[in-house]
């Protein structure tokens, strides 16, 4: 899905029930902006348990939001960030935001 359609759709997705998304080594993020809205419609959608964004040139501002997002989602349990541009910063905001509410993250 081109980013633009995939920024469009965004709430349709966060309100639909997922339960597995994987857009791995497409590379149809360019950038931190379309980690904002899945970061944004993670905080709203309550039945995504899997999703996969390998290799989609997130950064530490991509991970900052996704932080922010775990914070607020409960379902998720699988999230997929390798071969992304996250240094161990980035990669220390995602790991300690599941510890500061009851989250079911199991894979990161």
């Amino acid at each position: 899905m081109p980013y633009k359609e995939l920024e469009r759709n965004a709430a349709k997705v966060a309100r639909c029930v997922l339960g597995r998304v994987a857009t791995g080594n497409s590379r149809c993020l360019s950038d931190d902006e379309g980690a904002q809205h899945i970061a944004d419609a993670l905080k709203i959608n309550t039945g995504l348990q899997y999703l996969d964004l390998e290799a989609n040139q997130i950064s530490n501002e991509g991970a900052k939001a996704f932080a922010a997002a775990l914070a607020i989602n409960t379902a998720l349990i699988d999230l997929e960030l390798t071969n992304n541009q996250i240094n161990q910063e980035g990669a220390k905001l995602i790991a300690a935001s599941p510890t500061q509410c009851d989250v079911s993250l199991e894979f990161l």
